[in-house]
């Protein structure tokens, strides 16, 4: 895996304390009809915030200089199973600058997420809290579960007013 563009930070001791609160959220916030399959949808967490402030701070902390363009910050969810695991190579290239993905519930037989890189995947296989940084750029295929455990993540963006080749290189 490239560390230029990829960075991975563990937040378990800052969020241990809210693990509980946040699946929850997640799970009671699940809408009953998904489209299509796909597993991913927009939550009003009360931690929004303080979650933002830990992906800012660590962000700050690995990249180049970088200013946001604005502050609408908002979480998105992915809960996959057996019922929702539609998935497909992406990236966030109109949506974002810098991307976040926090993996708070993962299953026994965990596959992670691929990142496409100079034409060759590279598998990385998250451990709970784990805070995965990297550009807008960077083609992403989040595995999925296909049992009843799910899998849960949260998905962050930020938008800077730099460009996501320069932040990151």
């Amino acid at each position: 895996m490239s560390k230029e563009i990829i960075y991975i930070v563990s937040l378990k001791k800052q969020l241990k304390p809210i693990e509980s609160d946040l699946i929850n959220e997640c799970i009671n916030q699940r809408p009953a009809v998904m489209h299509k399959g796909y597993f991913n949808f927009l939550i009003d967490s009360k931690h929004t915030q303080y979650l933002y402030r830990l992906f800012l701070k660590e962000s700050k902390k690995l990249l180049k200089v970088f200013s946001l363009k604005d502050k609408n910050f908002k979480t998105w969810c992915s809960i996959s199973d057996d019922k929702f695991n539609i998935t497909c190579w992406h990236n966030h290239i109109k949506s974002s600058t810098i991307n976040g993905v926090l993996y708070l519930q993962l299953t026994r037989k965990e596959e992670g997420i691929d990142f496409l890189i100079n034409q060759k995947i590279h598998n990385y296989l998250p451990k709970p809290f784990d805070l995965v940084i990297f550009p807008n750029y960077l083609d992403h295929y989040p595995r999925v579960s296909k049992t009843k455990e799910k899998r849960i993540s949260l998905n962050f963006e930020l938008r800077c007013k730099e460009e996501a080749i320069n932040i990151f290189n």
